[in-house]
Protein backbone atom coordinates (compact mmCIF):
# COMPACT_ATOMS: atom_id res chain seq x y z
CA UNK A 1 0.00 0.00 0.00
CA UNK A 2 1.12 3.45 -0.86
CA UNK A 3 1.72 6.01 1.47
CA UNK A 4 1.29 9.66 1.52
CA UNK A 5 4.77 10.31 3.04
CA UNK A 6 6.36 9.35 -0.25
CA UNK A 7 4.25 12.03 -1.91
CA UNK A 8 5.88 14.53 -0.01
CA UNK A 9 9.44 15.94 0.02
CA UNK A 10 11.90 13.89 2.54
CA UNK A 11 12.25 17.06 4.88
CA UNK A 12 9.09 16.99 5.67
CA UNK A 13 7.97 13.60 5.92
CA UNK A 14 8.64 13.79 9.79
CA UNK A 15 6.31 16.52 10.56
CA UNK A 16 3.68 14.78 8.37
CA UNK A 17 4.36 11.42 10.19
CA UNK A 18 4.07 13.49 13.67
CA UNK A 19 0.99 15.29 12.76
CA UNK A 20 -0.91 12.21 11.43
CA UNK A 21 -0.14 10.21 14.68
CA UNK A 22 -1.72 13.01 16.30
CA UNK A 23 -4.98 13.19 14.36
CA UNK A 24 -4.98 9.27 14.31
CA UNK A 25 -5.00 8.92 18.18
CA UNK A 26 -7.74 11.68 18.35
CA UNK A 27 -10.04 9.87 16.07
CA UNK A 28 -9.40 6.67 17.99
CA UNK A 29 -9.83 8.07 21.43
CA UNK A 30 -13.41 9.57 20.40
CA UNK A 31 -14.47 5.43 18.96
CA UNK A 32 -13.44 3.65 21.49
CA UNK A 33 -15.58 5.71 24.10
CA UNK A 34 -18.52 6.28 21.56
CA UNK A 35 -18.51 2.15 21.34
CA UNK A 36 -18.27 1.96 24.56
CA UNK A 37 -20.88 4.15 25.72
CA UNK A 38 -22.89 2.26 22.44
CA UNK A 39 -22.38 -0.97 24.14
CA UNK A 40 -23.54 -0.02 27.42
CA UNK A 41 -26.75 1.47 26.41
CA UNK A 42 -27.17 -1.80 24.54
CA UNK A 43 -26.18 -3.86 27.07
CA UNK A 44 -28.72 -2.22 29.60
CA UNK A 45 -31.71 -2.80 27.37
CA UNK A 46 -30.63 -6.47 26.72
CA UNK A 47 -29.99 -5.67 22.89
CA UNK A 48 -26.60 -6.23 22.43
CA UNK A 49 -26.47 -9.12 19.89
CA UNK A 50 -29.40 -8.13 17.90
CA UNK A 51 -29.29 -7.03 14.43
CA UNK A 52 -29.77 -3.63 14.83
CA UNK A 53 -27.13 -3.20 17.31
CA UNK A 54 -25.09 -5.18 14.69
CA UNK A 55 -25.69 -2.26 12.46
CA UNK A 56 -24.80 0.39 14.63
CA UNK A 57 -21.17 -0.73 15.55
CA UNK A 58 -20.58 -1.62 11.77
CA UNK A 59 -21.73 2.06 10.97
CA UNK A 60 -19.53 3.67 13.81
CA UNK A 61 -16.81 1.57 12.36
CA UNK A 62 -17.05 3.09 9.18
CA UNK A 63 -17.44 6.75 10.61
CA UNK A 64 -13.89 6.03 12.34
CA UNK A 65 -12.46 5.11 9.19
CA UNK A 66 -13.45 7.95 7.45
CA UNK A 67 -12.19 10.01 10.54
CA UNK A 68 -8.68 8.12 9.79
CA UNK A 69 -8.78 8.81 6.30
CA UNK A 70 -10.04 12.90 6.56
CA UNK A 71 -7.08 12.90 9.47
CA UNK A 72 -4.65 12.23 6.73
CA UNK A 73 -5.91 14.40 3.97
CA UNK A 74 -5.60 17.39 6.64
CA UNK A 75 -1.92 16.21 7.91
CA UNK A 76 -1.06 16.28 3.86
CA UNK A 77 -2.69 19.70 3.40
CA UNK A 78 -1.26 21.19 6.50
CA UNK A 79 2.35 20.22 5.79
CA UNK A 80 2.34 21.39 2.41
CA UNK A 81 1.12 24.63 3.81
CA UNK A 82 3.46 24.57 6.61
CA UNK A 83 6.52 23.82 4.43
CA UNK A 84 5.52 25.98 1.30
CA UNK A 85 4.57 22.80 -0.76
CA UNK A 86 2.65 23.47 -4.09
CA UNK A 87 -0.28 20.94 -4.64
CA UNK A 88 0.22 20.67 -8.25
CA UNK A 89 -1.60 17.96 -10.17
CA UNK A 90 0.89 15.05 -9.63
CA UNK A 91 1.09 15.52 -5.66
CA UNK A 92 -2.89 15.84 -5.44
CA UNK A 93 -3.36 12.40 -7.33
CA UNK A 94 -0.91 11.00 -4.92
CA UNK A 95 -2.52 12.17 -2.21
CA UNK A 96 -6.12 11.13 -3.92
CA UNK A 97 -4.45 7.23 -4.62
CA UNK A 98 -3.16 7.03 -1.16
CA UNK A 99 -5.74 7.74 0.88
CA UNK A 100 -8.04 5.92 -1.52
CA UNK A 101 -5.89 2.93 -1.16
CA UNK A 102 -6.07 3.03 2.43
CA UNK A 103 -9.71 2.90 2.56
CA UNK A 104 -9.71 0.17 0.09
CA UNK A 105 -7.04 -2.44 2.55
CA UNK A 106 -9.16 -1.38 5.66
CA UNK A 107 -12.46 -2.50 4.12
CA UNK A 108 -10.97 -5.68 2.28
CA UNK A 109 -9.25 -6.35 6.39
CA UNK A 110 -12.77 -5.69 8.12
CA UNK A 111 -14.96 -8.51 5.54
CA UNK A 112 -11.97 -11.03 6.03
CA UNK A 113 -11.77 -10.62 9.97
CA UNK A 114 -15.74 -10.76 9.65
CA UNK A 115 -16.05 -14.08 7.20
CA UNK A 116 -13.06 -15.76 9.75
CA UNK A 117 -15.28 -14.70 13.02
CA UNK A 118 -11.52 -13.54 14.72
CA UNK A 119 -11.93 -12.16 18.18
CA UNK A 120 -12.98 -8.29 18.79
CA UNK A 121 -13.74 -8.26 14.66
CA UNK A 122 -17.04 -5.32 13.76
CA UNK A 123 -19.75 -7.74 12.52
CA UNK A 124 -20.89 -7.00 8.91
CA UNK A 125 -24.82 -7.39 8.65
CA UNK A 126 -26.25 -8.70 5.90
CA UNK A 127 -28.00 -6.03 4.48
CA UNK A 128 -24.89 -4.12 3.55
CA UNK A 129 -22.22 -7.32 2.95
CA UNK A 130 -23.05 -7.24 -0.52
CA UNK A 131 -22.65 -2.98 -1.28
CA UNK A 132 -18.94 -3.72 0.23
CA UNK A 133 -17.63 -5.83 -2.40
CA UNK A 134 -17.41 -3.50 -5.46
CA UNK A 135 -15.39 -1.54 -3.24
CA UNK A 136 -17.43 1.51 -3.85
CA UNK A 137 -18.91 4.24 -1.11
CA UNK A 138 -15.40 4.52 0.28
CA UNK A 139 -15.99 6.51 4.00
CA UNK A 140 -15.69 10.50 3.16
CA UNK A 141 -13.99 10.13 -0.01
CA UNK A 142 -16.07 11.90 -1.85
CA UNK A 143 -15.33 15.37 0.79
CA UNK A 144 -11.92 14.30 0.69
CA UNK A 145 -11.57 14.46 -3.44
CA UNK A 146 -13.16 18.20 -3.02
CA UNK A 147 -11.55 19.85 -0.37
CA UNK A 148 -8.12 18.19 -2.13
CA UNK A 149 -9.11 19.90 -5.39
CA UNK A 150 -10.05 23.19 -3.56
CA UNK A 151 -6.55 22.99 -1.99
CA UNK A 152 -4.47 22.39 -5.20
CA UNK A 153 -6.26 25.17 -6.29
CA UNK A 154 -5.34 27.51 -3.54
CA UNK A 155 -2.30 26.16 -3.48
CA UNK A 156 -1.11 26.85 -7.76
CA UNK A 157 -2.42 29.87 -7.19
CA UNK A 158 -0.43 31.29 -3.92
CA UNK A 159 2.73 29.96 -6.42
CA UNK A 160 1.99 31.91 -9.33
CA UNK A 161 1.43 34.85 -7.48
CA UNK A 162 5.19 34.00 -6.06
CA UNK A 163 6.88 33.19 -8.86
CA UNK A 164 5.45 36.43 -10.87
CA UNK A 165 7.02 38.75 -8.04
CA UNK A 166 10.79 39.75 -8.79
CA UNK A 167 13.52 41.47 -6.63
CA UNK A 168 16.52 43.07 -6.99
CA UNK A 169 20.28 41.01 -6.26
CA UNK A 170 20.36 43.08 -3.46
CA UNK A 171 17.12 42.08 -1.84
CA UNK A 172 17.84 38.85 -2.88
CA UNK A 173 20.65 37.94 -0.89
CA UNK A 174 19.05 39.62 1.83
CA UNK A 175 16.35 37.60 1.49
CA UNK A 176 18.78 34.40 1.59
CA UNK A 177 20.67 35.64 4.82
CA UNK A 178 17.10 36.07 6.35
CA UNK A 179 16.31 32.36 5.01
CA UNK A 180 19.13 30.91 6.88
CA UNK A 181 18.27 33.02 9.82
CA UNK A 182 14.90 31.17 10.10
CA UNK A 183 16.22 27.87 10.04
CA UNK A 184 18.05 28.12 13.11
CA UNK A 185 16.44 27.18 16.21
CA UNK A 186 15.70 30.18 18.93
CA UNK A 187 16.81 29.28 22.24
CA UNK A 188 14.35 28.95 24.91
CA UNK A 189 16.19 29.18 28.43
CA UNK A 190 14.72 26.63 30.94
CA UNK A 191 15.86 27.53 34.78
CA UNK A 192 16.04 24.56 36.83
CA UNK A 193 14.99 25.28 40.27
CA UNK A 194 15.29 23.16 43.43
CA UNK A 195 17.05 23.22 47.14
CA UNK A 196 20.02 20.27 47.57
CA UNK A 197 18.67 17.61 48.07
CA UNK A 198 17.37 16.46 44.74
CA UNK A 199 20.86 16.52 42.55
CA UNK A 200 19.85 13.34 40.90
CA UNK A 201 16.03 14.66 40.01
CA UNK A 202 18.02 17.94 38.54
CA UNK A 203 19.63 15.69 36.21
CA UNK A 204 17.06 13.71 35.12
CA UNK A 205 15.10 17.12 34.30
CA UNK A 206 18.33 17.96 32.56
CA UNK A 207 18.37 14.36 30.78
CA UNK A 208 14.29 15.17 29.31
CA UNK A 209 15.33 18.76 28.30
CA UNK A 210 18.05 16.81 26.06
CA UNK A 211 16.04 14.17 24.76
CA UNK A 212 13.14 16.71 23.75
CA UNK A 213 15.59 19.16 21.81
CA UNK A 214 16.81 15.57 19.84
CA UNK A 215 12.91 14.49 18.94
CA UNK A 216 11.47 18.15 18.80
CA UNK A 217 14.15 20.93 17.99
CA UNK A 218 14.30 20.82 13.92
CA UNK A 219 10.63 20.82 13.68
CA UNK A 220 9.41 23.46 16.45
CA UNK A 221 13.04 25.44 15.66
CA UNK A 222 13.21 26.19 19.36
CA UNK A 223 15.99 24.53 21.27
CA UNK A 224 16.16 24.57 25.18
CA UNK A 225 18.95 25.41 27.32
CA UNK A 226 18.88 23.81 30.40
CA UNK A 227 20.11 27.00 32.91
CA UNK A 228 21.38 25.37 36.60
CA UNK A 229 23.19 27.40 39.32
CA UNK A 230 25.81 24.55 39.30
CA UNK A 231 26.74 25.36 35.69
CA UNK A 232 25.97 29.22 34.88
CA UNK A 233 26.51 31.14 37.61
CA UNK A 234 29.85 32.34 38.49
CA UNK A 235 31.77 34.34 41.83
CA UNK A 236 30.40 37.87 42.16
CA UNK A 237 30.73 39.84 44.59
CA UNK A 238 28.53 43.50 46.18
CA UNK A 239 24.88 42.02 46.84
CA UNK A 240 23.21 39.18 48.59
CA UNK A 241 23.83 35.49 46.98
CA UNK A 242 20.78 35.01 46.06
CA UNK A 243 20.01 38.62 44.36
CA UNK A 244 23.54 37.66 42.62
CA UNK A 245 22.04 34.96 40.78
CA UNK A 246 19.23 36.48 40.05
CA UNK A 247 20.35 39.08 37.94
CA UNK A 248 23.30 36.10 36.73
CA UNK A 249 20.54 33.59 35.38
CA UNK A 250 17.21 34.02 36.89
CA UNK A 251 16.27 36.74 34.79
CA UNK A 252 17.54 35.63 31.82
CA UNK A 253 15.02 32.16 32.42
CA UNK A 254 11.94 32.42 30.22
CA UNK A 255 10.27 29.77 32.24
CA UNK A 256 11.22 27.54 35.40
CA UNK A 257 10.46 23.65 36.08
CA UNK A 258 10.93 23.70 40.26
CA UNK A 259 11.63 20.51 41.82
CA UNK A 260 11.06 19.31 45.22
CA UNK A 261 12.68 16.54 47.33
CA UNK A 262 11.76 16.76 51.31
CA UNK A 263 13.34 20.04 51.29
CA UNK A 264 12.26 23.65 50.70
CA UNK A 265 15.32 25.17 50.82
CA UNK A 266 17.82 28.08 53.13
CA UNK A 267 16.27 31.22 53.53
CA UNK A 268 17.26 34.04 52.16
CA UNK A 269 16.11 36.96 54.11
CA UNK A 270 13.38 37.92 51.08
CA UNK A 271 12.19 34.50 50.30
CA UNK A 272 11.59 31.12 52.83
CA UNK A 273 14.19 29.85 50.31
CA UNK A 274 16.46 30.46 47.17
CA UNK A 275 14.19 28.26 45.29
CA UNK A 276 11.17 29.90 46.14
CA UNK A 277 12.39 33.37 45.45
CA UNK A 278 13.57 32.03 42.15
CA UNK A 279 9.74 30.99 41.71
CA UNK A 280 7.82 33.93 42.56
CA UNK A 281 10.29 35.93 40.51
CA UNK A 282 9.13 34.59 37.64
CA UNK A 283 5.15 34.27 39.08
CA UNK A 284 5.42 37.90 39.27
CA UNK A 285 7.15 38.58 35.57
CA UNK A 286 4.04 36.23 34.11
CA UNK A 287 6.16 33.68 33.23
CA UNK A 288 5.97 29.92 33.10
CA UNK A 289 5.96 27.56 36.00
CA UNK A 290 5.99 23.91 36.38
CA UNK A 291 6.72 22.68 39.70
CA UNK A 292 7.00 18.55 40.42
CA UNK A 293 6.88 17.69 44.33
CA UNK A 294 8.42 13.68 45.39
CA UNK A 295 6.25 11.52 46.80
CA UNK A 296 8.81 8.94 47.39
CA UNK A 297 9.31 8.06 51.01
CA UNK A 298 11.63 9.93 52.93
CA UNK A 299 14.69 9.18 54.77
CA UNK A 300 14.91 8.43 58.59
CA UNK A 301 17.21 11.32 59.50
CA UNK A 302 14.76 13.63 57.11
CA UNK A 303 14.97 17.37 59.21
CA UNK A 304 11.41 17.66 59.71
CA UNK A 305 11.29 21.16 60.27
CA UNK A 306 11.85 21.21 56.67
CA UNK A 307 9.59 18.67 55.40
CA UNK A 308 6.76 20.43 57.57
CA UNK A 309 7.60 23.76 55.51
CA UNK A 310 7.67 21.90 52.36
CA UNK A 311 4.41 20.56 52.84
CA UNK A 312 3.23 23.75 54.17
CA UNK A 313 4.18 25.29 50.34
CA UNK A 314 2.94 22.64 48.77
CA UNK A 315 -0.62 22.68 50.36
CA UNK A 316 -0.45 26.89 49.63
CA UNK A 317 -0.01 26.31 46.00
CA UNK A 318 -2.91 23.75 45.78
CA UNK A 319 -4.82 26.93 45.88
CA UNK A 320 -3.53 28.52 42.61
CA UNK A 321 -1.28 25.86 40.73
CA UNK A 322 -1.41 22.40 39.21
CA UNK A 323 1.58 20.70 39.55
CA UNK A 324 2.90 16.88 38.62
CA UNK A 325 4.19 14.50 41.47
CA UNK A 326 6.51 11.71 41.13
CA UNK A 327 8.04 8.74 42.77
CA UNK A 328 11.46 8.06 40.85
CA UNK A 329 14.05 9.66 38.66
CA UNK A 330 12.76 7.97 35.72
CA UNK A 331 9.24 8.87 36.21
CA UNK A 332 10.13 12.60 36.87
CA UNK A 333 12.34 12.34 33.36
CA UNK A 334 9.35 10.87 31.44
CA UNK A 335 6.85 13.35 32.71
CA UNK A 336 9.02 16.42 32.36
CA UNK A 337 9.65 14.97 28.99
CA UNK A 338 5.85 14.91 28.23
CA UNK A 339 5.25 18.17 29.84
CA UNK A 340 7.70 20.21 28.10
CA UNK A 341 5.39 19.50 24.45
CA UNK A 342 2.85 21.90 25.97
CA UNK A 343 4.95 24.08 27.78
CA UNK A 344 6.68 25.12 24.81
CA UNK A 345 3.72 25.31 22.44
CA UNK A 346 2.76 27.89 25.26
CA UNK A 347 6.03 29.67 25.94
CA UNK A 348 6.99 29.38 21.95
CA UNK A 349 3.43 31.14 20.83
CA UNK A 350 3.11 33.32 23.62
CA UNK A 351 6.92 34.76 22.81
CA UNK A 352 6.58 34.90 18.97
CA UNK A 353 9.46 32.22 18.52
CA UNK A 354 10.48 29.54 16.64
CA UNK A 355 7.45 27.96 14.53
CA UNK A 356 5.58 30.87 15.85
CA UNK A 357 7.55 33.35 14.85
CA UNK A 358 4.89 34.80 12.57
CA UNK A 359 2.18 34.73 15.03
CA UNK A 360 -0.10 32.32 13.29
CA UNK A 361 -1.27 29.32 14.99
CA UNK A 362 0.46 26.24 13.86
CA UNK A 363 -0.55 22.65 14.74
CA UNK A 364 1.95 20.96 17.04
CA UNK A 365 3.50 17.89 16.50
CA UNK A 366 2.63 14.93 18.68
CA UNK A 367 5.51 13.62 20.90
CA UNK A 368 7.86 11.31 19.70
CA UNK A 369 7.56 7.71 21.79
CA UNK A 370 10.49 7.29 24.10
CA UNK A 371 12.09 4.26 22.48
CA UNK A 372 13.94 3.19 26.22
CA UNK A 373 13.26 -0.05 27.40
CA UNK A 374 10.65 -0.51 29.99
CA UNK A 375 11.42 -0.03 33.39
CA UNK A 376 9.40 -1.40 36.20
CA UNK A 377 10.62 -1.67 39.98
CA UNK A 378 7.95 -3.29 42.47
CA UNK A 379 7.84 -3.13 45.93
CA UNK A 380 5.29 -4.47 48.66
CA UNK A 381 3.80 -2.88 51.70
CA UNK A 382 1.53 -3.93 54.38
CA UNK A 383 1.26 -6.67 56.83
CA UNK A 384 -0.69 -10.11 57.16
CA UNK A 385 -3.73 -10.23 58.29
CA UNK A 386 -3.67 -6.61 57.11
CA UNK A 387 -3.93 -5.19 53.46
CA UNK A 388 -0.93 -5.79 51.16
CA UNK A 389 -0.47 -3.57 48.42
CA UNK A 390 1.82 -3.79 45.19
CA UNK A 391 3.47 -0.70 44.33
CA UNK A 392 4.28 -0.26 40.85
CA UNK A 393 6.94 2.59 39.35
CA UNK A 394 7.71 2.77 35.39
CA UNK A 395 10.11 4.77 33.35
CA UNK A 396 6.84 5.56 30.95
CA UNK A 397 2.90 5.33 31.25
CA UNK A 398 1.56 1.72 31.29
CA UNK A 399 -1.77 -0.05 31.89
CA UNK A 400 -2.34 -3.08 34.00
CA UNK A 401 -5.49 -4.69 33.51
CA UNK A 402 -4.28 -8.22 35.16
CA UNK A 403 -2.93 -9.83 38.03
CA UNK A 404 -1.80 -13.69 38.02
CA UNK A 405 -0.93 -15.66 41.25
CA UNK A 406 1.65 -18.24 40.48
CA UNK A 407 2.84 -21.75 41.58
CA UNK A 408 6.37 -22.97 41.89
CA UNK A 409 6.04 -23.87 38.18
CA UNK A 410 4.85 -19.99 37.61
CA UNK A 411 1.73 -21.68 36.68
CA UNK A 412 -1.53 -19.39 37.27
CA UNK A 413 -3.44 -20.01 40.72
CA UNK A 414 -6.03 -16.95 40.40
CA UNK A 415 -6.31 -13.97 38.82
CA UNK A 416 -7.39 -10.33 39.68
CA UNK A 417 -8.73 -7.57 37.03
CA UNK A 418 -7.36 -4.27 37.59
CA UNK A 419 -7.76 -1.33 35.56
CA UNK A 420 -4.97 1.04 36.63
CA UNK A 421 -2.67 3.49 34.39
CA UNK A 422 0.12 5.72 34.89
CA UNK A 423 3.68 5.66 36.20
CA UNK A 424 3.03 4.69 39.99
CA UNK A 425 0.34 2.30 40.59
CA UNK A 426 -0.75 1.17 44.05
CA UNK A 427 -2.14 -2.14 43.57
CA UNK A 428 -4.16 -4.04 46.53
CA UNK A 429 -3.78 -7.38 46.95
CA UNK A 430 -6.42 -9.97 48.37
CA UNK A 431 -5.43 -11.76 51.20
CA UNK A 432 -7.50 -14.80 50.75
CA UNK A 433 -5.30 -15.56 47.32
CA UNK A 434 -2.07 -14.37 48.60
CA UNK A 435 -3.17 -17.10 51.40
CA UNK A 436 -3.83 -19.81 49.25
CA UNK A 437 -0.20 -19.21 47.55
CA UNK A 438 1.68 -19.20 50.70
CA UNK A 439 0.18 -22.78 51.61
CA UNK A 440 0.98 -24.23 47.73
CA UNK A 441 4.68 -22.54 47.38
CA UNK A 442 5.56 -23.67 51.08
CA UNK A 443 7.93 -26.04 51.45
CA UNK A 444 8.71 -27.51 54.91
CA UNK A 445 9.36 -24.47 57.25
CA UNK A 446 10.95 -22.52 54.15
CA UNK A 447 8.59 -19.81 52.39
CA UNK A 448 9.27 -19.72 48.61
CA UNK A 449 9.35 -16.31 47.71
CA UNK A 450 5.53 -15.27 45.76
CA UNK A 451 5.58 -14.71 41.82
CA UNK A 452 3.22 -12.62 40.00
CA UNK A 453 2.27 -12.39 36.70
CA UNK A 454 1.79 -8.41 35.16
CA UNK A 455 -0.77 -8.01 32.22
CA UNK A 456 0.69 -4.54 31.20
CA UNK A 457 -0.55 -2.75 27.94
CA UNK A 458 2.87 -0.43 27.21
CA UNK A 459 2.69 2.01 24.22
CA UNK A 460 -0.27 0.32 22.25
CA UNK A 461 1.31 -3.15 23.18
CA UNK A 462 0.70 -6.28 25.19
CA UNK A 463 3.36 -7.59 27.06
CA UNK A 464 3.26 -9.97 30.79
CA UNK A 465 5.82 -9.14 33.46
CA UNK A 466 7.29 -11.44 36.00
CA UNK A 467 6.92 -9.73 39.51
CA UNK A 468 8.91 -12.32 42.77
CA UNK A 469 7.92 -11.01 46.17
CA UNK A 470 11.52 -11.32 48.34
CA UNK A 471 10.36 -12.26 51.76
CA UNK A 472 7.77 -14.69 52.76
CA UNK A 473 5.59 -11.72 54.08
CA UNK A 474 5.59 -8.50 51.57
CA UNK A 475 6.01 -5.90 53.99
CA UNK A 476 8.38 -3.07 54.19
Amino acid sequence: MSEIQHCLPENARVFFLRLRNLKQEGARKTYNETLRKLRGEAAARGVLRSGHQELAEWELSQQFLGDLAYGLFESAVETCTLYKITIDRTLSTCIENSISEFLTVQRRHALQNAGANNPGAIKIPLSVRQSLQDGRNLPRMNEIQIELERASVESLRTAEGENRETAPREEMASLKKQERQRDRPDVLNVLIASPSDVSNERDAATAAIHSWNASHAEVTRILLNPIRFESHAYPETGDRTQAIINKQIVEKGDFLIGIFGSRLGTPTGAAESGTIEEIELFRKAGKHVALYFSEADVPRDVDRAQLEALANYQRERQNDTYYGVFRTEPELRQKVYHDLTKIVAAVGSSLYVGMWAGGQAIHFPSPVIDTEPLLLETEFSGEFPGEIFMHISANRVVRVSQIDFLDEGDLRLSTEKVELEGTSLKIPLKYTDLQEVFKIRQAGDKVVPIHFRLHITDGGKRRSEIVIADSSHPSR
